[in-house]
C-alpha cells in the first residue's frame, strides 16, 4: 500500500479571462515554490532555453494565483484529482465573458486600474499576484 503525501493544489489565471487557467498540484512543501520554479521555467523559456509548456500563455498576460487545496492523498490519484478541479473550475466560469483589460502602468511607477491608482509604496497591486512587477 502506497503512502499518503501532503499535496497543494494550486490554480494560476488570466485575471482578465477566467476560462483560461492552469491548475497544478505539488507536492513541494511550500506551493509557492512550484510556482516561482515555474516562472524561471517561462524565464528560461523566454530565452530559448527550454521547450514550450502550455502555462507558458498564462505568465504572458495579467495572471494570478492561488491555492485551491491541500490535503492528503495517494499519488496515483492526483491526476484524477487535477481532473476534477478543472471539470470544476470550467463549469464555475462556463457562462463568463472576457473582459477588456483596463490597467495600464504609467512612467511614475504607479498602477492605474480603472482610474484608481495605486503608489508603487503601498504595493497593494503587487502582493495580490496581478502580474505587474513595478
Amino acid at each position: 500500500m502506497e503512502d499518503l503525501v501532503d499535496y497543494s493544489f494550486f490554480v494560476i489565471c488570466n485575471n482578465n479571462d477566467p476560462k483560461h487557467f492552469h491548475i497544478e498540484a505539488t507536492c513541494m512543501r511550500d506551493y509557492r515554490l512550484r510556482f516561482s520554479a515555474m516562472k524561471s521555467t517561462y524565464k528560461r523559456y523566454l530565452k530559448g532555453r527550454v521547450d514550450y509548456k502550455s502555462y507558458f500563455k498564462i505568465f504572458a498576460g495579467d495572471y494570478s494565483y492561488h491555492l485551491l487545496d491541500r490535503g492528503l492523498c495517494h499519488p496515483k490519484d492526483v491526476p484524477e484529482i487535477v481532473q476534477e478541479m478543472t471539470k470544476k473550475r470550467l463549469e464555475k466560469f462556463r457562462d463568463t465573458e472576457p473582459r477588456v483589460a483596463t490597467g495600464v502602468v504609467t512612467f511614475d511607477k504607479s498602477i492605474c486600474i480603472d482610474n484608481i491608482v495605486v503608489s508603487e509604496q503601498s504595493r497593494e497591486v503587487g502582493a495580490t499576484g496581478l502580474g505587474n512587477e513595478f
